[in-house]
């Protein structure tokens, strides 16, 4: 920052800062309100391209290391959710989440999409196993933007979460896979987080551990 006021270029540095903020906030609140399954991928996409850049945005080698394994763990899961949401259209001629139950004819078509679903959320909540990214991008990012990625994309995924199993039969087992999801996160997160010498990284660990709590406040 002393670098880009000492450039005369502070008021350009806050606008690009607080709009991809701005952009990124939008995206999560999408996704907390998504009753539809493309406000899903609109949602995922908004929070992921601003972070992408935001964690980048001190253009030091750590920062750019970090926001390349964001960006291409985030494209992989992305993609895998929209995959498994072109079954649930398939399946069920729409794309309201609010017309899941139509489909307990089919149910392999509900596990598919469920499981994609949860690749593609789980990673913007940094749920084990899809949180790798997580403690390389918190601590290349600067301190302010660590501490955001840890509360509002991560707010905003859970809650797309609880809007897409709210609608699922209980016959596919959801429940059972968000608790298994939430004792594995717990577990490896604190005993990750024990060991760790940076601040940065322990906040990362910190975060996945406590992720899934939040389902309990959403729901």
């Amino acid at each position: 920052r002393d670098l880009v006021r000492s450039r005369g270029l502070g008021d350009v540095y806050k606008r690009q800062v607080y709009s991809l903020l701005i952009f990124s906030t939008l995206g999560a609140l999408v996704l907390a309100g998504a009753g539809d399954s493309m406000f899903l991928v609109l949602g995922t996409l908004l929070t992921g391209l601003a972070t992408f850049a935001l964690v980048a945005y001190p253009d030091t080698d750590p920062a750019t290391e970090a926001a390349m394994k964001f960006f291409v763990f985030a494209s992989v899961t992305t993609a895998i959710m929209i995959f498994g949401l072109s079954y649930w259209f398939g399946a069920s001629g729409s794309t309201l989440i609010a017309d899941l139950p139509a489909m307990d004819t089919m149910p392999l078509a509900v596990i598919l999409g469920f499981v994609t679903v949860v690749v593609g959320l789980g990673y913007k909540a940094s749920l084990v196993p899809f949180h790798f990214w997580a403690p390389d991008a918190y601590e290349g990012a600067p301190l302010s933007i660590a501490a955001y990625l840890s509360v509002v994309p991560k707010i905003g995924a859970l809650f797309a979460l609880t809007q897409v199993v709210r609608h699922l039969p209980p016959e596919t087992g959801w429940a059972a896979v968000m608790a298994g999801l939430a004792v594995l996160s717990m577990t490896y997160g604190y005993l990750a987080a024990l060991v760790q010498d940076n601040v940065i990284r322990l906040l990362a660990y910190s975060s996945i551990a406590q992720s899934l709590s939040l389902i309990h406040i959403s729901e």
